[in-house]
């Protein structure tokens, strides 16, 4: 239907505006024509009375003439004609009316349909975080369709398994294998599927049924990236009302956005996933997963060597290697990591700086005592055999301490602990011994008063309790 076959009926019909007809218009013309022409039929009937009753006779010679019985006839045809045709074009302008609503109708659906399905799209690749965008799946096919209920389940292997639900939380987490139920159905034929009457298990093998009742009509649509099957979407309509073909179409659609926005959340969280064994392979040893040299020289620069550091060294490690072979040496540097981790608070920092060399950084520690208590469960522990292929391997350690009492960079202090390594090795190892870094001048003290240097710098601390091979 165009416009101009619009106004040609409106024409015939008698309406002359120049703006569309409405239906009120129709109706008041219709209303007009009808007063019109039943007006005009009285008028006919009560002339024809009149002329019956003022004289008969002669009105009886008038209606014998041929003239006069065809305009009596002529005249209600012609009004009855000139009604009906009226009538008729007045109801093709309804009908025309009637159609441009339905289209109109049909074409604003439409259009709420595509802007529902652009803001559920745009809404779903708003975000890159899995979690947000299974949410946002969810809130907009419920907001496209009179959902009650809908769930999201992920493709996990051979499983499909509840990532998000809205309605029936109690659902998250639960599985079904492909092939079981409405779900597993849809994932393995991979076609959408409406639900329209009570589903059996004959039709669905494997269908579990629902706590909450029965559902009556349902929808459930394949998440397809690529070819590729990532899950499905379920939507299930609320007890008063059914869904249709045109609803499963339209859930279609918006599932191969989800599918994408899905896609893209998994590619986001893998590169997180890369990046972070990045980060942490550049700042972590590979085989005890301790921080590496690299990390713990990070972290004196940021004290600006202002925590205590312990230099560890294991000894009879060489031995363990040569007879046991590389692989029982791996297993006892894992183990060592694993006993020095237990020695320390959250804040201190235990790294491996490569072979049997460890460091163990205490943070806000800057007294010799609270350092060597630490350096004492430290070879405590480590006085406890350690199993590795069947046999039982004695590992003790030399530790070096360097304790800071003043302001100094991160290479100073690993050359104080060094330097206090070799003292507990020159000692007999299985000890530890403790750098000091020497008093700093200060105004109004004159050097005479400070006291006597000590040897090397180096005091030994054998303390009984903790200390082996001392």
């Amino acid at each position: 239907m165009t416009e101009e076959e619009l106004r040609a009926a409106a024409r015939v019909s008698g309406m002359r505006g120049k703006e569309l007809p409405s239906f009120e218009q129709v109706e008041r013309r219709r209303f007009e024509l009808w007063l019109m022409s039943t007006l005009l039929l009285m008028g006919v009937m009560g002339a024809m009375v009149l002329f019956t009753t003022w004289d008969p006779e002669e009105m009886s010679s008038v209606l014998r003439h041929p003239v006069a019985r065809f305009a009596m006839l002529a005249v209600p045809v012609a009004l009855s004609g000139y009604t009906i045709e009226k009538e008729m074009s007045l109801r093709r302008v309804s009908s025309l009316l009637m159609d441009e609503r339905l289209l109109t109708t049909a074409l604003t659906n439409r259009l709420h349909e595509i802007s529902a399905l652009l803001d559920a799209g745009r809404a779903v690749n708003s975000t890159l975080e899995l979690d947000r965008v299974l949410d946002s799946i969810l809130s907009g096919a419920t907001d496209l369709l009179p959902a009650s209920s809908g769930s999201v389940m992920l493709l996990d292997g051979d499983e499909l398994v509840v990532a998000a639900a809205v309605g029936n939380v109690g659902a998250l987490g639960k599985r079904a294998a492909l092939g079981d139920g409405i779900a597993g159905h849809v994932a393995r034929t991979r076609e959408p599927l409406l639900i329209d009457g009570r589903a059996t298990s004959a039709l669905f093998p494997g269908l579990v049924r629902r706590s909450g009742g029965e559902v009556r009509s349902a929808l459930c649509v394949p998440l397809l990236e690529r070819g590729e099957l990532l899950g499905v979407l379920n939507l299930s309509a609320p007890a008063e009302g059914d869904f249709s073909e045109y609803d499963l179409r339209a859930v279609s659609l918006f599932a191969e956005q989800a599918a994408t926005a899905i896609g893209k959340a998994r590619l986001y969280e893998r590169s997180q996933q890369q990046a972070e064994q990045l980060a942490r392979a550049a700042s972590h040893d590979a085989l005890t997963g301790l921080a590496n040299r690299a990390a713990l020289d990070a972290r004196m620069t940021e004290t600006r060597g202002g925590e205590t550091l312990l230099f560890l060294d294991l000894d009879g490690f060489k031995e363990v290697n040569d007879e046991l072979g590389h692989a029982a040496g791996d297993e006892v540097l894992v183990a060592v990591a694993g006993r020095l981790r237990s020695c320390v608070g959250g804040e201190d920092m235990v790294g491996r700086f490569g072979g049997d060399e460890f460091a163990i950084l205490l943070s806000g520690v800057r007294e010799e005592e609270a350092a060597c208590a630490v350096a004492s469960r430290v070879l405590s522990v480590l006085q406890e055999p350690i199993a590795v292929q069947g046999r039982r391997v004695a590992i003790d350690a030399s530790i070096g301490i360097a304790v800071p009492l003043q302001e100094e960079d991160g290479d100073a202090l690993m050359r104080h602990a060094d330097r206090a390594l070799y003292a507990a090795k020159a000692a007999g190892k299985g000890c530890w011994r403790v750098h000091q870094a020497p008093p700093v001048l200060t105004p109004g003290r004159s050097s005479s008063e400070l006291p006597a240097p000590r040897s090397a710098d180096v005091l030994p601390f054998n303390a009984p309790v903790g200390v082996t091979g001392a």
